[in-house]
């Protein structure tokens, strides 16, 4: 859907040095460093069949990948990396050592 006030030219303009890339996402984390912000905003999945997610993604995006997503995140912001992580809440199961509660205002 476009709007009218959707400025595809201003956009293009910001992402004209920009790298965009396709690919697994433990490689593009692994590239992260010290002060590279990460905004990591998986699918959803769970560790159970109690609810319709796992229906639809757990081909795609499963409790091994979060898992092995935490891991990845864990490396980066050891490495320096700031993260954003935008889930559900099972998020902070999984990777609590970078979970933290922002409040909104």
């Amino acid at each position: 859907m476009i709007f009218e006030y959707d400025d595809f030219g201003a956009i293009a303009s910001r992402l004209r040095h920009a790298t965009i890339l396709c690919s697994d996402f433990e490689k593009v984390v692994e590239m992260a460093g010290e002060n590279d912000f990460l905004f990591v905003d998986p699918p959803y999945t769970v560790k159970h069949d109690y609810n319709g997610f796992i229906k639809y993604n757990q081909r795609l995006f499963n409790w091994d990948d979060q898992l092995r997503l935490k891991r990845s995140i864990e490396r980066a912001a050891d490495r320096g990396a700031l993260v954003l992580i935008a889930n559900a809440n099972h998020t902070r199961e999984v990777v609590p050592v970078v979970c933290a509660k922002i409040p909104l205002r």
